[in-house]
């Protein structure tokens, strides 16, 4: 089933710039709402780079299915600057972009991928000032 509103999690440890480009390009498939900037370490502690984060709640222009959004989401990370080359067994490497799925809308539902649950303390912190409701509803936490 098609999807409409979809809860993402942007982060980069490159720039800000990198996240603004990413934003900006995902804003062209409907509208959103940008959460604050969340500056602070990996919280895998694999790196020692500070990642820039947001949250966007995004409602699109054209429904799509899951697997299509993975696509253009993967496109708009390498739009972005993002090189899987770059990331190897080293202790650091750059991140320009990672879009991540959080929750997203099919009909009057809104579902989540548990595997990315409980959200990570920056993506609470941002999810909470762009979907509250979804809290509220259960769906993440």
């Amino acid at each position: 089933m098609a999807i409409k509103t979809v809860l993402l999690g942007l982060g980069s440890n490159v720039c800000q710039d990198k996240l603004n480009q990413g934003i900006l390009l995902l804003g062209s498939l409907g509208s959103c709402v940008v959460s604050d900037v969340i500056s602070g370490q990996d919280y895998t502690a694999c790196s020692r780079r500070t990642y820039d984060n947001v949250c966007l709640l995004l409602s699109l222009t054209h429904a799509n299915e899951l697997v299509d959004l993975l696509d253009i989401f993967k496109k708009i990370e390498i739009q972005c600057g993002r090189d899987s080359r770059r990331k190897t067994a080293q202790y650091d490497y750059e991140v320009a972009m990672d879009i991540d799925v959080l929750a997203w809308q099919i009909g009057d539902d809104w579902h989540a991928d548990g595997r990315r649950l409980p959200l990570k303390p920056h993506e609470k912190i941002a999810a909470k000032q762009v979907a509250k409701q979804l809290f509220d509803w259960g769906v993440i936490y």
